[in-house]
């Protein structure tokens, strides 16, 4: 299991910024075992925080790392700040195309 912190420049959001992830690139015998799961290929879930949360609330507050490794899913956490993950038109800041490019970071990992 990993546990990824990235920070990188976002175009959307003329900064930069961090998103977390989780990989279950290396769970225990006993995950695998008899568990339908691993048997199809690793899908994706986006988890969103909530206004005042950040990308680590998941992490902290939830069992997430232990259901992404029970059920084969690499978990992506982006740090949406408090915006909504909307657009904004006045501030020139694209959180809603923040979240879909982070999303697209999915490829990178499995290959």
């Amino acid at each position: 299991m990993a546990v990824l912190q990235i920070d990188y420049f976002s175009r959307a959001l003329q900064r930069t910024v961090m998103f977390h992830a989780v990989l279950p690139n290396d769970v225990m015998d006993y995950y695998k075992q008899d568990n339908p799961h691993y048997l199809r290929p690793m899908k994706t879930l986006m988890l969103l925080h909530g206004y005042f949360g950040s990308s680590t609330e998941w992490l902290y507050k939830s069992d997430i790392v232990e259901l992404a490794s029970r059920y084969n899913v690499l978990v992506i956490l982006p740090s949406g700040e408090n915006s909504f993950y909307t657009e904004g038109a006045a501030s020139g800041r694209q959180y809603q195309t923040f979240s879909r490019r982070v999303r697209g970071t999915r490829l990178s990992f499995l290959e």
